[in-house]
């Protein structure tokens, strides 16, 4: 009988430590659910979330350096957001038969219910050259 509780308690010990360390997996960009899947992307949409200003990218090449600016970044899973607060770009990833939005929040990134920290604030930059080049040339 001691033997059961011993094996019980230790499966879950096992458990519990999976659960809290799985918050805290760093993930690539490409390596996000919703997003890994979106091989096909046709189209995105940049919403600025302070002015409302749109921004569509078609071209290829460009879909190509936006996904290369984010597979840069690293991820971690966070589960309090309620520091959270304004949008400083909504993300449409279109691809043939679906479609994916993300909210970028500073530092944070969200997509559908789930939240993921940034390492770095580089990106900002970036995509704002993306979107400053893509404005400049008709697309």
């Amino acid at each position: 009988m001691q033997k059961i509780i011993c094996f019980v308690l230790f499966i879950s010990l096992i458990m519990v430590v999976s659960a809290c360390s799985e918050n805290n997996i760093t993930l690539k960009f490409n390596q996000i659910p919703d997003v890994s899947t979106m091989d096909d992307t046709v189209k995105i949409l940049l919403v600025n979330g302070t002015n409302g200003e749109q921004t569509t990218i078609k071209d290829k090449e460009k879909i190509i350096k936006f996904y290369k600016i984010f597979n840069e970044l690293k991820l971690t899973r966070v589960k309090n957001q309620e520091a959270i607060k304004g949008t400083e770009y909504f993300v449409t990833l279109e691809g043939e038969s679906e479609k994916v939005y993300l909210a970028l929040l500073g530092k944070t990134l969200k997509l559908n219910q789930d939240y993921y920290e940034i390492n770095t604030l580089s990106y900002k930059s970036k995509l704002e050259s993306l979107i400053k080049a893509n404005s400049n040339k008709s697309n």
